[in-house]
């Protein structure tokens, strides 16, 4: 069943364009969207959730809205909980807030999971700014096949696609702009020595200010177009590219 909302939300805690929060058992969120313009006084404001319980997933949602708030605000969700898994979702939203601040998500928690996500709205904030995903600090999330394209500032750990991470992040990039202060980078800001990131690229052309990315690896306009950039990843069931005109999108 497909479920949608629309209008205006504003809330001193957790907020969301459809569900302010998802509570551990509550089951999965699919199919479903929110045009919601949501602000949230306090923490966690999410376009379509404010707040995801572990274990739970949402799978196959969008939200357009714009959001801002505090901290962990995101243009989908504002906290992915413990063992979460978002699938196959996106937002397109601006967002804005404080400290931890994503496109998507504003954090993740431990052994969560995004896959096959994106996200393109400015993301905008002081502290853990990223594309796609605000603040990772938890051990063992997974970022995968996603990606984010818009601009990005901030003053300190900002990333296009993540601020940082200690997770693992594989088949991923970003090409919006990339400002800040320090620990800043075309895909993530800072990472842990013990974070793994596989085949994933950012756009050296489209990043700047930003020159440089804790992890991943850049790659001009020009090969960020071309298929061959993207050793490893799936062009048959999960990316397209068309050669020399698009960067990748989903199949």
């Amino acid at each position: 069943m497909l479920f949608y909302g629309s209008g205006i939300v504003t809330a001193d805690g957790k907020a969301g364009g459809l569900i302010g929060n998802l509570a551990l058992g509550a089951g999965e969120v699919r199919n479903c969207n929110s045009a919601v313009n949501v602000t949230s006084n306090n923490a966690g404001a999410g376009g379509l959730i404010g707040n995801v319980g572990s274990e739970q997933g949402i799978i196959s949602s969008f939200s357009t809205g714009s959001v801002s708030g505090d901290h962990y605000v995101g243009g989908l969700i504002s906290n992915i909980g413990k063992d979460a898994t978002v699938t196959d979702c996106y937002s397109t939203g601006s967002v804005s807030g404080d400290e931890g601040i994503g496109g998507l998500a504003g954090n993740i928690g431990n052994n969560a999971t995004i896959r096959g996500c994106y996200s393109t709205g400015s993301v905008s904030g002081d502290e853990s700014i990223g594309g796609l995903v605000g603040s990772n600090g938890s051990d063992n999330t997974t970022i995968e096949n996603s990606y984010s394209t818009g601009n990005v500032s901030g003053d300190k750990w900002v990333g296009g696609l993540i601020s940082g991470g200690l997770g693992a992040i594989s088949n991923c990039y970003s090409t919006g702009s990339v400002s800040g202060n320090s620990y800043v980078g075309g895909l993530m800001g800072w990472k842990s020595p013990s974070c793994p990131v596989f085949n994933s690229y950012w756009d050296t052309v489209e990043s700047l200010p930003a020159t440089t990315s804790a992890g991943g690896t850049g790659r001009t306009t020009i090969q960020m177009k071309q298929k061959a950039t993207y050793a490893g990843w799936d062009f048959t069931n999960i990316w397209k590219i068309d050669e020399d005109v698009s960067y990748p999108y989903f199949n």
